[in-house]
């Protein structure tokens, strides 16, 4: 397999698997919140809550045909990669680097480790309580056009590399999340880009 996922078509199968994984689970989601949410997304240090059996990561890493590293190679929270069948150690090349942060004020590092791989698309998740979006939002794209200026003035990449930034705006009281994302490219102009309704 060599083409490449798209940004796009990431975030559909992220959707997608993120919909069915919350469909399956029952009882109080609000425990999950709180205390296995890295398992239902990641399934890194923690595996997926029952009845799961795959993370959400998983399962959009098998709708892309790709394979999972739960690992965290070269510290990024996950990786996707072609499984060659050859016993690879490592995922490589990476066709996707992941980073999750479930705290939205620690989110700058994790856009920083993005922009610093090199691969063809990067995917970056945070999370904003529905009261504070508007400047959350604003925020993370103030910072996320700061970084991209500084590292695109430093060091080259290929034009067509692709970034997404998804943000799960959290309905507490509902269990609700709904999701805006940020695409772009290397090549793009960030000025006036902003998170969209997915």
């Amino acid at each position: 397999m060599n083409s490449r996922t798209t940004a796009r078509e990431f975030l559909t199968r992220f959707i997608e698997a993120y919909e069915e994984s919350i469909g399956r689970l029952p009882g109080d989601q609000d425990k999950i919140w709180d205390n296995q949410w890295n398992g239902l997304i990641i399934g890194k240090s923690t595996n997926p809550p029952a009845p799961l059996e795959k993370s959400v990561w998983q399962l959009t890493a098998e709708r892309l045909g790709l394979a999972y590293s739960r690992g965290e190679p070269l510290r990024l929270d996950g990786a996707f990669y072609e499984d060659t069948g050859r016993g690879q150690v490592r995922p490589f090349p990476i066709r996707v680097a992941l980073e999750h942060e479930y705290v939205r004020a620690n989110f700058s590092e994790e856009i920083v480790k993005l922009l610093s791989i090199r691969c063809p698309l990067k995917v970056g998740i945070f999370y904003s309580d529905k009261g504070d979006t508007a400047w959350n939002l604003a925020d993370t794209e103030r910072q996320i056009r700061k970084y991209f200026e500084e590292f695109s003035a430093l060091v080259g990449e290929d034009a067509s590399a692709e970034y997404l930034f998804i943000a799960g705006i959290v309905h507490r009281h509902l269990f609700r999340i709904a999701w805006k994302a940020l695409i772009f490219t290397a090549a793009d102009d960030l000025e006036g880009r902003h998170f969209d309704d997915v």
